[in-house]
């Protein structure tokens, strides 16, 4: 009876191990979308504008959003 109860008890401390490496290894920052070739804000759904692109090529939200997202 012990044995299983070990057992369960470590595949218990395994997963919440791997669940919190996965939650680390996940992006923090939101990825860029792109709806009919268009790149739009992952929090406005607005596209983002060209200038902004060119200045941050791999921009994911607009400027106000991006401005929101760094307030504390």
């Amino acid at each position: 009876m012990t044995d299983v109860i070990d057992r369960a008890g470590t595949l218990e401390q395994w997963q919440r191990e791997a669940a919190i490496q996965a939650a680390r290894a996940s992006p923090k920052t939101p990825q860029q979308v792109v709806i009919d070739g268009v790149i739009v804000c992952a929090r406005c759904w607005q596209p983002i504008p060209q200038a902004r692109l060119k200045t941050v090529p791999d921009a994911a939200l607009c400027v106000p959003c991006k401005s929101l997202q760094e307030q504390p």
